[in-house]
């Protein structure tokens, strides 16, 4: 049985310096040309068939309720569902480079719509209501890439370390310090007893990320400060059953919400996404889009 305690907010150059003190192999033949360097990690990123996998950022836009909303709302009274539009995706990304160590900072804007689904009850037809609102979601992540001796492709260099992914979400860009957000997750099952995170943005090396076994039942618990202040809705997006999936998790006390996904049965590196959304943002047709989301990578075995 895995048990370890994982506490976020990594100081993320201390990371970078321990894993930059190795100098080049001797009699490597690999390039120092830094722009080199940079062009084939960027390579790696853009081509390599694992990375999707580890940095799906966007998988949970565009699914919809696997479950009814079943509190009576106000303005919006029948809805269906939910679901982002992205419409316009900005991505960047930096890299420094220290000896055979690169530090890799990625920044991705996605501006879009946020849709709320409403039965028209007035049509027998069962016609939906589209109310939308204006979505902006800025996401932060990191990567710590490392060259080998003897590996041709992308320069030589093979990802190392990497973080889950935090998003802000909000009407307008939002700072990092968004009205909501979620503040620590709980994870707890026979591969990981009483696992807690404070952020998505603890490294994993990429032999160590969250590990499950196929159609292992997990319990999930988010929490959030936020509430009582703001009401929340909390949601899981996963692959569950060969297909992603939204599950809205119930709220146990103020500011704890919990639920159980059951992990896919079939190997590989996926991203799970923990979703608090301000509860009036469905609720009420004219209310603001705001939203907080971790996601953070893992694998069946």
């Amino acid at each position: 049985m895995r048990r370890r305690k994982l506490v976020g907010l990594i100081v993320i150059f201390v990371i970078f310096v321990v894993f930059g003190c190795e100098t080049n192999p001797t009699g490597s033949d690999i390039s120092t040309d830094e722009e080199a360097d940079k062009k084939a990690i960027q390579d790696f990123i853009s081509n390599d068939a694992d990375f999707a996998g580890y940095f799906a950022f966007d998988e949970y836009y565009g699914l919809g309720d696997t479950m009814p909303l079943e509190i009576p709302l106000r303005t919006i009274t029948n809805p269906h569902t939910w679901y982002r539009e992205p419409q316009d995706v900005n991505r960047d990304m930096s890299i420094n480079i220290v000896n055979d160590s690169a530090f890799v900072s990625f920044w991705n804007r996605v501006d879009g719509v946020f849709h709320v689904l409403e039965k028209d009850i007035s049509a027998s037809s069962g016609a939906l209501i589209d109310h939308q609102k204006k979505l902006i979601d800025v996401s932060h992540n990191y990567a710590i890439f490392k060259r080998y001796a003897g590996v041709s492709a992308y320069g030589g260099y093979r990802l190392e370390s990497l973080t889950g992914i935090g998003v802000s979400g909000a009407e307008v860009q939002p700072s990092d310090c968004v009205w909501v957000r979620i503040d620590s997750l709980r994870i707890n099952c026979e591969s990981y007893e009483d696992t807690l995170f404070t952020s998505p943005l603890v490294f994993f090396h990429r032999e160590e990320l969250l590990t499950f076994n196929g159609q292992e039942v997990v319990t999930l618990t988010i929490y959030s400060s936020s509430s009582p202040y703001y009401h929340i809705y909390a949601y899981l997006h996963a692959n569950s059953l060969g297909h992603l999936r939204r599950w809205r998790l119930e709220e146990i006390e103020t500011g704890v919400w919990q639920g159980y996904w059951v992990t896919p049965l079939i190997s590989g590196i996926r991203s799970i996404a923990f979703d608090i959304v301000e509860k009036e943002t469905i609720d009420e047709e004219e209310w603001r889009y705001l939203s907080s989301i971790w996601l953070l990578p893992y694998k069946i075995e």
